[in-house]
């Protein structure tokens, strides 16, 4: 069995307007992502109910980090359409702030069959304070969303994609049974210590996709090159200067 856990973060319709962002894409791509898994027989994974580690299917689950206000304007109608479950990851202190998903978005998500996550209490960087306070943002986010939304919460998401193996424990300690990690790769159950995922960006192509569903070993080796460059990048400029200078990159200025 092997399963493909794909990241998604804001969403634009291209018939108003394009956003530069470089996590933000069309919502024709995410529809591409649904209708090339099914094309491709992999199945797509109801959070609610995850495969067994026998199966044999290859699976593709969607995920949504940082609960914008887009996943449920933008994503959510493509969802419904397709009958595809995703898993959001809400940051509770975020919870109706501009740009971010309200209480009644949230409970529209849930009541429509889709599954919340925690993204810590507000979204910093666990790997940069103490581990009290680390605790705090990981233990918290659990109790507010699952007090406030009546509703079992199992996953976590590190911000930033920033952990250790601290942080992995207490997440476990406190009561998640499924920790999501921004490494990339595929996983042969969801019953591991750290889940891999694959962010999908806006500047992705249609073969690229392909690839990025299929996984194929060279493709794999070439992210995690890639990836290495961005983490020592981001090390030498910080991450607010690196996300600064990709964007503009991306937008040719």
């Amino acid at each position: 069995m092997t399963i493909n856990v794909l990241t998604f973060h804001g969403f634009y319709d291209p018939l108003i307007g394009i956003n530069g962002d470089h996590d933000c894409i069309p919502s024709s791509t995410l529809e591409k992502i649904i209708k090339a898994s099914t094309k491709a027989h992999f199945l797509l994974v109801d959070p609610m109910s995850m495969p067994r580690s026998g199966d044999t299917q290859k699976s593709v689950m969607l995920t949504f980090d940082d609960g914008l206000e887009s996943c449920h304007r933008i994503a959510l109608p493509v969802l419904s359409k397709y009958d595809v479950s995703g898993l959001f990851f809400i940051i509770p202190q975020k919870i109706g702030m501009t740009g971010y998903m309200s209480q009644s978005d949230i409970e529209d998500l849930i009541a429509s069959g889709h599954t919340i996550g925690s993204h810590s209490l507000n979204h910093l960087d666990l790997t940069s304070i103490s581990t009290a306070i680390a605790k705090t943002e990981i233990q918290a986010s659990k109790k507010i969303l699952e007090e406030r939304f009546n509703v079992a919460v199992d996953s976590f998401s590190f911000p930033f994609g920033k952990y250790n193996k601290t942080l992995v424990k207490i997440c476990y300690d406190v009561g998640y049974k499924y920790v999501y990690t921004s490494v990339c790769g595929i996983n042969k159950s969801l019953e591991v210590q750290r889940i891999k995922r694959n962010n999908i960006y806006n500047n992705i192509s249609d073969s690229t996709l392909l690839r990025y569903l299929d996984q194929p070993l060279g493709f794999r080796l070439g992210i995690q090159v890639r990836d290495f460059g961005v983490y020592i990048t981001k090390k030498l400029v910080g991450d607010h200067c690196y996300r600064s200078l990709r964007n503009r990159i991306l937008r040719g200025r």
